[in-house]
């Protein structure tokens, strides 16, 4: 099958190049082409190809009806932006993301989210702005973050530097939290990917924490990728609740997850003694995190997935399946 790609390429970082290696693992042709060069799209896209777009924001819908008209096949939005399983919210983060992807939801043939427990909130994004003519209710659950065990790995001979690690974008609740964690005591080394801190760099950095720390941009819960790339290489997490958690057994990945912060500050100090003291038991949470992931949770996993929910949902398209 000959996939037509979108999405933020252009980025040193980011899941698109992960997804890309995904689908050409199940033999599938991919033509990429970056969301930023909007108008280049046109020119490149690739008839009789499904198309599949990462992130719809900055797509203008005539741009999208012009693709249309040249693919002649299912344009399918594969949308991992954060959402809430409630609206309305007051979630700032959340009201911008589903403003934009209210703008263009409408012009696709179907919709896959990265949480089965935004579908609504999704889906009323796109009938709101008219989707019910094509997309009806065809927005399903296609989970686009996972491991690529070439990338989220162990790496041996890489000593380790820091009890506790954290990395990602910024927010004002981040660093909020990281300052409280500083005033009681516990340091918690971060990076950020525009310092660098992406690709094979950010596979190293978390191969010298003992753990990860995984809290969220904004209030609403999520299921970073943050969890897959810190477990995938062998490294346990600390996380305030996340929005799937069923996807991360407790049996096999061990994820200490707060409710509070005197709970955030009890593992805190627990995971600092031990990684000073009994490094070899965080070792051993993180090994059997990263061999169950690795086995149930991988790019092609995830990408034939995405597939079967496509014909199930939109069925069978003509030429390229």
């Amino acid at each position: 099958m000959v996939i037509n790609l979108v999405g933020k390429f252009s980025n040193a970082w980011g899941v698109e190049h992960l997804i890309k290696a995904g689908f050409e693992s199940l033999d599938h042709e991919v033509n990429p082409m970056d969301i930023k060069d909007s108008y280049g799209i046109l020119r490149r896209i690739k008839s009789n190809a499904l198309t599949v777009v990462l992130q719809g924001y900055g797509l203008a819908p005539k741009l999208i009806e012009s693709g249309r008209r040249v693919t002649k096949e299912p344009w399918i939005l594969w949308h991992a932006e954060v959402m809430s399983p409630e609206w309305p919210t007051n979630d700032h983060v959340v009201v911008s993301k589903f403003n934009q992807l209210q703008q263009n939801a409408y012009t696709f043939d179907a919709i896959g989210h990265n949480c089965h427990c935004c579908l609504n909130t999704v889906r009323y994004a796109a009938e709101n702005m008219g989707a019910s003519s094509r997309l009806g209710r065809q927005v399903f659950w296609a989970p686009n973050n996972g491991v690529d065990p070439m990338v989220h790995r162990r790496i041996e001979g890489i000593a380790k530097k820091y009890a506790i690690g954290a990395y990602g974008y910024l927010s004002e609740r981040r660093v909020e939290l990281l300052r409280w964690l500083g005033s009681e005591g516990i340091h918690v080394e971060y990076r950020r990917p525009e310092e660098g801190c992406f690709g094979e760099e950010l596979t190293r950095f978390i191969n010298q924490c003992h753990c990860i720390l995984n809290f969220h941009y904004s209030a609403s819960p999520n299921t970073e990728c943050r969890l897959y790339e810190a477990m995938g290489s062998g490294v346990p997490v600390i996380s305030e609740p996340i929005s799937m958690p069923e996807l991360f057994p407790d049996s096999h990945c061990g994820i200490m997850t707060f409710m509070s912060t005197d709970e955030l500050l009890c593992y805190a100090k627990n995971v600092t003694e031990a990684a000073a003291r009994y490094p070899l038991r965080l070792q051993s949470i993180g090994t059997a995190a990263m061999e169950y992931l690795h086995a149930n949770a991988s790019y092609t996993q995830r990408c034939q997935n995405f597939i079967n929910q496509v014909r199930k949902h939109i069925g069978q398209p003509i030429g390229i399946w």
